[in-house]
């Protein structure tokens, strides 16, 4: 599996074979929809890091450099941090709920289920609305309005790589595309919010004003209010801090 039209940039990545590391891979044939997943490195082969994720048959993964993070402990992690996880062969966002024996407890909902773990602080990513490899961001789509002056939708996604004013990201949808590093921008996802908050919320493929009714789930969900009725609860990576 190679990413033979990939353009740039071209990153040669140092990692030995065994060492884990952050990845954005194919869902299923090819490189249009992606998924986050931690992983062993298998090799090194030239601008590609190789992954062979168990299960996958003999599928040998060529990720370019670029669209990989050598995976780091977590420093700094306290009770009620926003972090994104390993979980399920693929990543899930989750708060933190103890430290304990020098493993992370962290708690966090798949597939409308409640779900706890214990993870090694190698496995965490502390969000904390910086342009780190997989942060929560939004990125400005400028639209021309006839006879008027042109707005800017903001739409959700996750950071890759900036290089040459451009960033990489992976679109709510899981499309990785480049943009202008102008028009990206970090979520503060990892603030938790109370009851009266304004704040954006990520609607489909669209950043929306909205209104915190309720904290849900100690922090992992919100009841929300968007325009001027509708009512939903939303995970808290899709909820945001507006973007000044």
């Amino acid at each position: 599996m190679r990413w033979t039209d990939y353009g740039g940039p071209f990153v040669k990545m140092e990692l030995k074979a065994g060492t884990r590391a952050w990845a954005a891979l194919p869902v299923s044939a090819g490189w249009e929809t992606l998924k986050w997943t931690l992983l062993p490195v298998d090799r090194v082969d030239g601008q590609d890091v190789v992954f062979k994720p168990s299960g996958d048959g003999k599928r040998e993964f060529f990720v370019p450099g670029a669209f990989v993070s050598p995976a780091k402990p977590a420093d700094g992690l306290v009770k009620g941090d926003a972090v994104a996880v390993a979980a399920n062969a693929s990543r899930a966002f989750a708060r933190v709920i103890a430290l304990e024996g020098g493993k992370v407890k962290v708690r966090f909902r798949f597939a409308g289920d409640l779900q706890e773990l214990d993870v090694d602080p190698i496995e965490v990513i502390k969000l904390d609305g910086s342009l780190k490899f997989g942060a929560v961001v939004a990125y400005g789509e400028v639209r021309e309005n006839p006879g008027k002056a042109s707005t800017t939708d903001w739409r959700p996604a996750h950071f890759v790589q900036t290089a040459d004013d451009q960033t990489w990201i992976v679109s709510a949808t899981g499309r990785p595309q480049r943009v202008a590093a102008s028009a990206v921008k970090p979520l503060s996802v990892h603030i938790t919010h109370k009851a009266g908050d304004e704040v954006w919320f990520a609607k489909a493929d669209k950043l929306e004003p909205a209104t915190v009714l309720e904290v849900e789930d100690d922090g992992l969900r919100y009841k929300i209010k968007v325009g001027a009725a509708e009512e939903t609860s939303a995970p808290f990576e899709t909820v945001s801090t507006p973007i000044k």
